[in-house]
């Protein structure tokens, strides 16, 4: 289960970068990007995002 504070750190990043660059709209932040294959590894995280 994710913790709530994980979903809240990029959104406020993007709204302050929104709000000091409106007329950029480029912006990216990849959130929740691990997968999970069995639980006793260590998830494993796309590289080509």
């Amino acid at each position: 289960m994710d913790n709530e504070i994980q979903n809240w750190i990029p959104n406020l990043l993007l709204l302050m970068l929104a709000m000091a660059w409106p007329e950029r709209t480029d912006w990216f932040f990849g959130v929740d990007m691990v997968i999970y294959y069995d639980p006793d590894q260590p998830a494993v995280v796309p590289d080509g995002f």
